[in-house]
C-alpha cells in the first residue's frame, strides 16, 4: 500500500488515535529494563577505554560485573569520541559504575523509561526508549545518548 501511496503521489500516513499513545506510554513507563545500551566514550585513547569495567549495584551489593563492549573501528576523530555497547539487560532500579583507566568511576542511577516520538515521512510512531537518567548526580532529561567524558577534556575548538 506504501509504495503504491507514493507512485501515485497520494497520502498515506498512519496516526496513532489518543487511547493508542496513552496506552503505549502506560505500558513503557511499566518497563524494568533496557537492553542495548550505547555508550559514547569521549577524549579518551583506545586503549584506556577497551576495557570498560561495569559494576551493577543493587541496593549497597554489587551483584554482578562486566564489561562494556568498545568498537576500536568506531573512533570518530572529529568528536574524538569512541562508542560502546553493553549487550545484556540493565535495570533501571540498579545503579551502574563503569571504571575507566585512570578516572573516578561514571556512576549511572535514576533510568526511567519513556515514549519517544519516531516520525517517518509518511508516519506517526513512537519508540519506548531509556530517555532520562542520572549520571555522576547530573539529570539528563529526553536524552537517550550517554556520554562519558575524560575529566578535564576539552574539545579542539573550545
Amino acid at each position: 500500500m506504501l509504495t503504491m501511496c507514493l507512485l501515485i503521489g497520494q497520502s498515506c500516513k498512519t496516526r496513532w488515535t489518543e487511547a493508542e499513545r496513552q496506552a503505549f506510554a502506560a505500558q513503557c513507563e511499566q518497563t524494568d529494563s533496557v537492553q542495548g545500551l550505547g555508550l559514547s566514550l569521549v577524549g579518551f585513547t583506545y586503549p584506556e577505554v577497551a576495557s570498560v569495567l561495569v559494576h551493577e549495584v543493587s541496593g549497597n551489593t554489587i551483584v554482578d560485573s562486566f564489561y562494556a563492549e568498545t568498537d576500536n573501528g568506531s573512533f570518530d576523530s572529529i568528536r574524538t569520541t569512541y562508542y560502546a555497547r553493553i549487550n545484556r539487560t540493565l535495570y533501571l532500579g540498579h545503579h551502574y559504575m563503569f571504571y575507566i583507566q585512570g578516572q573516578k568511576p561514571y556512576i549511572l542511577s535514576g533510568m526511567k523509561m519513556m515514549m519517544w516520538a519516531q516520525w517517518t515521512m509518511m508516519s506517526e510512531g513512537y519508540g519506548c526508549v531509556m530517555g532520562e537518567y542520572v549520571l555522576n548526580g547530573k539529570t539528563h532529561e529526553h536524552d537517550s545518548g550517554i556520554t562519558l567524558m575524560k575529566k578535564g577534556f576539552k574539545y579542539p575548538w573550545q
